[in-house]
């Protein structure tokens, strides 16, 4: 039986899934964490948005987060 392997989702697809997230309730994706992020500003669809190194999550311009 072959073993699979999960699917790793590159920081680009973690950034894409909350943008969309928080557009459908309205807001923009003001920071994201993610592990081994060199620190910067990724030019989002509606906003820079700055990334960090650390445990992966988005902050929403609401201040709400989510993983």
């Amino acid at each position: 039986m072959a073993k699979e392997t999960a699917q790793i989702e590159t920081l680009e697809a973690f950034i894409d899934r909350h943008e969309s997230t928080a557009q459908a309730a309205g807001l923009v994706v003001t920071q994201i964490a993610y592990p081994g992020a060199a620190s910067r500003v990724f030019p989002g669809k509606y906003a820079g948005i700055n990334v960090i190194d650390g445990k992966p999550g988005a902050t929403y311009s609401d201040g709400s987060k989510n993983n």
